[in-house]
């Protein structure tokens, strides 16, 4: 599995490349994963393979290399998967290192990308909020090639959020905590804020009351501009980006 500190560095090892999210293959999808029904099992095949046929094969064209793709929330009454718009799609190039991106993905699930370099790409798609972002979906694509549509068996909204109050004359009692949704109550067994700052001797801080919203708080003289953030949960992780200065500001200004 990609460990937070692949998230917030940008490195990445093709080996872990498909660990964190597997794709879905319509073998037990409940949980936000799985679907462990055969009945859900066959429709998830059948609405892939028409999805196939109708507007979601990615393919790259050979001469100049551009790809699209599409991406789904699947639909457990059985009818046709329903598309994600808003998302943020980014491909990773593994011999020159470099990120593109993002894509949006538009009304219909739709997203695209040209100009691509031959050769072996991370993909990562992220549910994005005003100063934050949540991975929700990544593999390894070639180019040229073909990508089957991708269908997710859920996506939770988990938003973060920052406060702070005066202390002195240059210290501030700084608080994170999670909006969870309904579904992921009970199932949250703890919370990893990880601050990837010099001051803090000890990066990696853990919350556990979900009373409080899996609250962290500390004593500083500021706030950081990135705050990598892990919900972890028995079936599945959550790896979300926190644009905590961005956060306050906007607060601030309200």
């Amino acid at each position: 599995m990609i460990g937070i500190a692949d998230l917030k560095s940008g490195r990445i090892s093709s080996r872990h490349a498909n660990r964190m999210f597997a794709p879905v293959s319509g073998a037990d999808l409940k949980s936000g994963k799985t679907l462990s029904r055969r009945t859900g099992r066959l429709a998830l095949a059948a609405w892939v393979s028409f999805l196939l046929l109708c507007s979601g094969v990615l393919t790259a064209q050979s001469e100049s290399l551009s790809v699209t793709g599409s991406l789904y929330l699947y639909n457990a009454s059985g009818k046709a998967p329903i598309p994600l718009a808003g998302y943020e799609v980014y491909l990773y190039h593994s011999e020159s290192k470099k990120w593109l991106g993002p894509s949006i993905s538009d009304a219909y699930g739709r997203y695209a990308f040209q100009g691509l370099q031959e050769g072996r790409h991370l993909m990562r798609i992220y549910m994005a909020g005003r100063d934050w972002r949540q991975q929700v979906w990544q593999q390894e694509i070639s180019a040229p090639g073909e990508i089957r549509p991708i269908v997710l068996g859920a996506v939770y909204r988990v938003i973060p959020n920052a406060e702070y109050t005066k202390i002195g004359d240059k210290r501030y009692n700084f608080s994170l905590w999670l909006d969870l949704p309904r579904e992921l109550q009970g199932k949250v067994q703890k919370v990893t804020y990880f601050f990837n700052h010099p001051s803090f001797t000890r990066k990696e801080n853990d919350a556990t009351d979900p009373s409080t919203g899996f609250r962290f708080t500390y004593t500083g003289w500021g706030c950081l501009n990135r705050v990598y953030i892990t919900v972890w949960m028995e079936s599945q992780n959550l790896e979300i980006e926190f644009s905590m200065c961005d956060a306050l500001r906007e607060a601030a200004g309200k």
